[in-house]
């Protein structure tokens, strides 16, 4: 069963332009759920309408089956099993770290309170810093606390805006990978914000891309990365570059070679979007290979970086390579992983 649904859910701020169109997901219990896409694109937007502070202007959400939010029936914040990080982290700066962590379950009894408080400061590795007030804390202690606050009451949605951010890259390991435990361990459902496609990639169960309001890709971390489907998806992991290409009976035809159109793709497209490190040079191409011209390598340890140019010379391409004799002017091969590639139309990426 589904911890959080959202059916159809639209969203305008007043007076402006809608900021969520359509967008319909399902969180299970003990998966955690990494939301990607640009600033502005709706994302913070979705997780304060599952959390309540805004109210839909339709669709429906839904918490353990029960609606919460639809066009009849509002159920405020604090009276949903939900645990929010804010990127703003809106500490109490009155109350201690102890105190902050504790509000949510203030109406425990004293000793279950403690309980869990002390496990909480122990998780955050901040024992010592009970006493003190937020404004006393570095950002990434401060972002500890907001987190440990969130996940206090045990709550059934843990909804989470860029939380680890600010913090160190060893404590951010360890907290991605104990919160990753107690998520699977209490079967919580977990929809958490990110702009590092590394950090969805390495923590996710799942992989949402979102795009100017609505859901572009719904799917595991492997899949989003290998088959991304949509221009966008495919830019959020890397560099890409743009070919001229067209469709002949069912095939994409360009500079790069020629390939199978993929289901999803439009048949009138004319722009080929790829990914840097979908191209692998060639020392030794073979005659069918697409080629390219080297102006410089750059030495890197045991590997080096290629910049490569098409052979008609319009354009650059940055290429990793393993430590070889490279040679400027050498003209190579280009392997293409037409899995990171997509077609679009034009030069609208959003074709």
């Amino acid at each position: 069963m589904s911890c959080l649904c959202l059916h159809g859910i639209e969203y305008a701020y007043p007076g402006g332009s809608p900021v969520l169109r359509g967008v319909d997901v399902c969180l299970h219990p003990g998966e955690l759920t990494a939301l990607l896409g640009a600033s502005g694109c709706g994302k913070t937007t979705l997780l304060r309408c599952a959390a309540g502070h805004e109210r839909l202007r339709s669709g429906e959400i839904l918490l353990d089956g029960k609606p919460v939010d639809r066009a009849e029936l509002f159920v405020p914040p604090e009276q949903r099993p939900v645990g929010m990080v804010f990127q703003d982290l809106a500490l109490f700066p009155h109350r201690t770290v102890a105190e902050n962590i504790a509000f949510g379950i203030r109406r425990w009894d004293r000793a279950s309170r403690r309980e869990r408080v002390n496990h909480l400061l122990s998780w955050i590795s901040l024992e010592s810093c009970r006493d003190r007030y937020p404004s006393e804390l570095s950002v990434g202690q401060q972002q500890r606390v907001a987190l440990a606050r969130a996940m206090a009451s045990r709550p059934l949605c843990l909804l989470m805006d860029e939380p680890f951010s600010a913090l160190d890259p060893e404590l951010r390991d360890r907290l991605r990978e104990e919160l990753s435990r107690v998520i699977k361990q209490e079967e919580i459902c977990c929809l958490m914000v990110t702009h590092d496609p590394k950090e969805a990639l390495a923590l996710a169960d799942r992989v949402l891309v979102m795009h100017e309001g609505r859901l572009l890709r719904d799917d595991t971390p492997t899949k989003v990365y290998e088959e991304p489907c949509h221009p966008r998806v495919l830019a959020l992991f890397g560099r890409c570059a743009t070919v001229p290409a067209r469709v002949v009976n069912g095939h994409v035809e360009s500079l790069l070679g020629r390939r199978a159109l993929h289901p999803h793709e439009p048949e009138d497209g004319a722009l080929l979007w790829v990914r840097e490190d979908g191209l692998r040079p060639l020392a030794n191409p073979g005659t069918e290979a697409p080629t390219a011209r080297i102006l410089g390598v750059f030495r890197l340890g045991d590997r080096c970086r290629l910049h490569v140019e098409s052979p008609d010379g319009t354009l650059l391409w940055a290429l990793d390579a393993e430590h070889r004799a490279w040679t400027e002017g050498q003209t190579i091969g280009l392997a293409v992983d037409p899995a990171f590639t997509c077609l679009s139309r034009l030069e609208s990426i959003d074709a």
